[in-house]
């Protein structure tokens, strides 16, 4: 596995209008792409924004449909998981549920009952509005029980970490621990 050297994936940019800088952006993270497809690796995007910008999770689904990505590890745990809004917009379902957490044997409970909307470029927009649309996950992420708090959005964990006082995993990191413990 290779981290290059990405930049942001200009979603931030596109919402407030930053042609020039998303257009930068965009070119660079591009030519990477593509130089590291030539050279072999598949490109795999862990966070829903950046990928609804890249429109790479069908490639994660495809690689794990394929075999070439093995999940191996159990971890007996509560999970509460927080789906990221542009998740949805993929239309790929859940992922990091279905492909990572439930593979491991974690009891995941998936808590859809609206939006945090307190991240993004709305949110800092709205915020008075956004913080009253985001009351139903602050409290349910506030009194969860569950062993770890999950979602792939950073901005959402902030949120999260917020409401909480607890640092929320990604996915990738949950497999990373289950894989640790393999």
């Amino acid at each position: 596995m290779v981290v290059p050297d990405f930049v942001c994936c200009g979603a931030p940019m596109l919402d407030v209008g930053d042609a020039e800088r998303l257009r930068k952006n965009a070119e660079r993270n591009a030519e990477i792409m593509e130089r590291m497809v030539k050279e072999g690796y598949d490109v795999v995007s862990p966070i829903p924004t950046c990928t609804l910008m890249l429109n790479e999770y069908p490639r994660v689904l495809k690689l794990v449909n394929e075999g070439k990505v093995q999940i191996k590890g159990k971890l007996e745990k509560s999970v509460a998981y927080h789906p990221p809004c542009h998740l949805k917009y993929l239309r790929v379902g859940y992922p990091g549920v279905r492909l990572i957490m439930r593979s491991l044997g974690l009891k995941v409970e998936t808590f859809n009952k609206g939006m945090f909307r307190m991240d993004g470029g709305w949110g800092l927009r709205n915020y008075e509005t956004a913080k009253r649309v985001g009351n139903k996950m602050m409290d349910y992420f506030r009194e969860s029980e569950a062993d770890l708090l999950v979602t792939e959005c950073p901005l959402a964990g902030l949120q999260i970490k917020r409401a909480s006082g607890r640092q929320p995993l990604h996915p990738i990191q949950v497999l990373k621990e289950a894989m640790r413990n393999a």
